[in-house]
C-alpha cells in the first residue's frame, strides 16, 4: 500500500500530535502546579462555513506555566491546558484530545482575558454532513473569565479549529463555548 505525500504528511502530523499529548501525561506535565479543573461546553454558529449544528463538551485541566509577569498594570500568567471531550453533529460523535500553552491576563481583580493554542486530535473528523478535513486539527481560543470567588469562575471563549491546510479539505470551525472552573 502506497501512502503518497498526503498520507505521509498525515502520519507525521498524527505522530507529532500523539507525542505532544503523551508528553502532557508524563511527569514533565505533572511538575507543573495544577491551578484549575473545568468543564467547557458550546456549539458552532451553523450560519458560518459548517452548515450543521455541532456540539462540543470537554473537561480541561489547567496547570501553571512559569511565574506570573507584570505587563504594565496587568498581571499575565502562563498556562498549560490539557483537555479531553467530544464533538457531536447529529448522530455522529468524535472524541477530541488537545494540549498546549495559553495565557491569562488579569484586567481587574475579578476579570481575566484568556487565550490558548493547542494541537488537537479527533477520532472522527466527518460529523453529520460535515468534513473537517482530517484527524489533526489546531485549536485557538480567546475569551474572558469572570472570577466571583477565588475558587470558582465562569467564562466565554470563541474557539477556532482548523487543520492549517495540511489536508485538502479545511473548512475551519468556530465554536461559542462557555466554561466553568474550580481553582486550587
Amino acid at each position: 500500500m502506497e501512502l503518497g505525500v498526503a498520507g505521509v504528511r498525515s502520519v507525521i502530523s498524527a505522530a507529532l500530535v500523539v507525542g505532544i499529548l503523551a508528553m502532557a501525561a508524563t511527569d514533565a506535565a505533572a511538575d507543573l502546579p495544577l491551578t484549575s479543573l473545568g468543564l467547557v461546553v458550546g456549539r458552532n454558529d451553523p450560519q458560518r462555513n459548517i452548515p450543521d449544528e455541532l456540539f462540543q463538551a470537554e473537561v480541561v485541566v489547567v496547570r501553571r506555566l512559569g511565574a506570573p509577569r507584570r505587563w504594565g498594570k496587568f498581571m499575565v500568567r502562563g498556562r498549560f491546558l490539557t483537555s479531553a471531550g467530544f464533538l457531536r453533529a447529529g448522530h455522529d460523535t468524535g472524541l477530541l484530545l488537545s494540549t498546549g500553552p495559553g495565557f491569562a491576563m488579569t484586567l481587574w481583580p475579578w476579570l481575566d482575558f484568556v487565550g490558548a493554542f493547542a494541537p488537537t486530535l479527533l477520532t472522527d473528523y466527518r460529523l453529520g454532513g460535515d468534513d473537517l478535513g482530517g484527524r489533526i486539527q489546531f485549536s485557538t481560543h480567546l475569551g474572558f473569565v469572570w472570577r466571583p470567588t477565588r475558587q470558582w469562575s465562569v467564562g466565554y471563549r470563541l474557539q477556532h479549529m482548523s487543520n492549517a491546510n495540511i489536508f485538502p479539505v479545511n473548512p475551519g470551525l468556530d465554536m461559542h463555548l462557555i466554561q466553568t472552573t474550580v481553582g486550587f
